[in-house]
């Protein structure tokens, strides 16, 4: 607090104080007041009478020093909004990514389950048919076969001579090897079907 700046204008003092004398010639009376956050200065209220000396006592001083402790509290406080703000805005922002990305993660997993369930559909399918074609096929061979079976039994009881007999002989065998096989085809799926018992 300075009551009469002009008395300190001859006073030895810093280029920068001088540089400020210089600017306010016409400067009564001023003070200089720090702003100040948690004790530490942030900033400077400056109040300059440029008509008339004003004289501050201590209440007064104290006063402005108050006033200066709140505008560095508010100061502080609206440095806490404006982070607190861009905070927000940020957290908004990373909720939005991750709705984006749990809305893209779902709809991959639904497409995978309705894959799934495609390709599970295409392969029980698959298998009906086999099972199906492989029944019908066993029939279809099946019959034929004990066709030539009991004709080369009928044949046989027909006393053929010892050539005519070794055919009979062979074809029986070789017909019953391929039925063999044929059941054994035919259970195969059957066991694939589920209809095995």
């Amino acid at each position: 607090y300075i009551y009469d700046v002009m008395s300190f204008q001859d006073l030895p003092m810093s280029r920068r104080d001088k540089k400020w004398c210089d600017q306010h010639t016409t400067s009564k009376t001023c003070i200089h007041v720090p702003i100040r956050e948690k004790g530490k200065a942030i900033g400077v209220l400056s109040m300059i009478t440029e008509s008339t000396h004003i004289e501050l006592d201590s209440d007064k001083l104290d006063m402005i020093e108050l006033l200066c402790s709140f505008l560095g509290n508010a100061i502080r406080n609206a440095q806490l909004y404006s982070t607190i703000e861009v905070q927000k805005a940020d957290i908004e922002q990373t909720m939005q990514a991750l709705k984006a990305t749990q809305d893209k993660v779902l709809d991959s997993e639904r497409q995978k389950a309705q894959a799934l369930k495609l390709a599970k559909e295409s392969a029980e399918a698959s298998a009906l048919s086999k099972s199906q074609f492989l029944a019908n096929m066993s029939h279809e061979i099946r019959t034929p076969m004990n066709a030539i079976i009991g004709l080369a039994d009928l044949a046989m009881k027909n006393s053929p001579d010892s050539k005519q007999r070794d055919y009979l002989e062979k074809i029986e065998v070789s017909a019953n090897s391929l039925l063999n096989i044929v059941n054994d085809v035919l259970d195969f799926s059957k066991i694939e079907a589920g209809k095995l018992s």
